[in-house]
């Protein structure tokens, strides 16, 4: 690459990665327990291509395009990780 277009680009580099770990305003990054409270024993879903069940002792099912979904979900590092068991 030449010399002249390297700064542009790490520019943009750092200013993507800058932006990308705040919230867009009027949104509020959740702590670990905030994220667990609106998932623990509820269901998401989109009507049509799935549906999980987050059960309150950690354990998931639902329904993924026909198809059984059983696990584990978990807040590891304020992300939400599900932990699907194979069929």
């Amino acid at each position: 690459m030449h010399r002249k277009h390297l700064i542009p680009v790490l520019l943009l580099v750092v200013s993507s990665a800058a932006w990308a770990t705040k919230p867009l305003p009027g949104w509020k990054a959740l702590d670990t327990s905030e994220i667990e409270a609106s998932f623990r024993g509820k269901a998401l879903g989109d009507g049509f291509h799935y549906s999980y069940r987050f059960l309150a002792d950690g354990s998931l099912s639902g329904v993924e395009m026909a198809k059984d979904v059983r696990g584990t979900w978990a807040v590891e590092k304020r992300l939400l990780c599900l932990h699907r068991e194979k069929p």
